[in-house]
């Protein structure tokens, strides 16, 4: 399969979350690393409730496309109403649930790191929930635990969170200013930091029109402003390197990230992002172009 041969190719990596494709993907790589456990570090999250409308909308996601196609001035209500399905619940009973079940998708009896998905600033401001995640830990359930934030400003109330191990959230080339503090912070805690997006829902890696952001950007004038920004990164392509090579090394760059969360849709996309690992680094004066053109 697909995830055995990025496990050859060197990828130990994998983040997951119950509400992937209705726990399937959580299903896959329980499938897929039996008998490999130790070989992998699996992160999966905890916290969303789907609704019946939301799941169905996530199990038949494949269906809506060609409909999302097909409507483009209406483009974006599906991926709206997909949203607007989104619950939580952070209860103790609910979280321990949450990560039995994934457990039992991943065939495994442990967890190297549980997130908090989607948390709301109240939960933030006063985070009942790290006693539940102590106790897991304390049950050998899980190895740590951590938050994925929706934004920059839930990320930095996250550094006040006590006994925190891993914040993952959105870093990529289009980071604000306010990302080095961030990253500062979090280092000074000693805090892992695990990047998503980083190919902005694959705008960076595809440039025909079918990317995850193209079927399901919620924010149209978002997508149209970063294509636009898109186009000012020829300097970072070549021969060498595809402009989603850059972008991963561009989180290579980040000495306070310890890893990144990257999707791929085919066997090219991964053997393209691999290849990305054994290339140079970005030099200075592209860093400094990135700075100056993009932040």
């Amino acid at each position: 399969t697909t995830l055995l041969e990025s496990l050859d190719s060197g990828v130990n990596f994998y983040d997951t979350a119950p509400g992937y494709s209705s726990g399937e993907s959580e299903r896959l790589i329980g499938e897929a690393f039996k008998g490999k456990r130790d070989q992998v570090i699996i992160t999966s999250k905890a916290g969303v409730v789907g609704t019946p409308v939301g799941r169905f909308a996530k199990r038949h996601k494949h269906l809506l496309r060609p409909v999302n196609v097909l409507f483009r001035p209406i483009q974006s209500l599906l991926p709206r109403l997909y949203q607007s399905q989104k619950r939580v619940d952070f209860s103790s009973d609910y979280l321990v649930s949450s990560l039995e079940k994934s457990l039992a998708r991943l065939k495994t009896d442990y967890l190297d790191v549980l997130l908090l998905h989607h948390p709301t600033p109240e939960s933030l401001l006063h985070p009942a929930f790290c006693d539940t995640f102590r106790e897991l830990r304390k049950a050998g359930k899980i190895r740590h635990w951590g938050i994925s934030p929706d934004t920059l400003e839930q990320a930095l109330l996250c550094l006040e969170v006590p006994d925190i191990d891993v914040i993952q959230l959105d870093i990529s080339l289009f980071s604000d200013r306010r990302m080095d503090s961030f990253l500062k912070q979090a280092a000074e805690k000693n805090i892992g930091i695990v990047a998503r997006k980083v190919l902005e829902q694959g705008l960076l890696a595809d440039t025909t029109g079918q990317s995850k952001a193209d079927r399901w950007a919620t924010d149209r004038e978002w997508l149209k402003v970063t294509k636009d920004r898109i186009r000012q990164l020829d300097f970072l392509t070549g021969a060498e390197r595809t402009l989603a090579q850059a972008a991963l090394l561009y989180i290579r760059n980040l000495e306070q990230v310890a890893t990144a969360a990257v999707g791929y849709s085919s066997l090219e996309h991964l053997h393209e992002d691999i290849l990305a690992y054994s290339l140079p680094l970005l030099n200075e004066d592209e860093l400094t172009n990135i700075r100056t053109l993009l932040r």
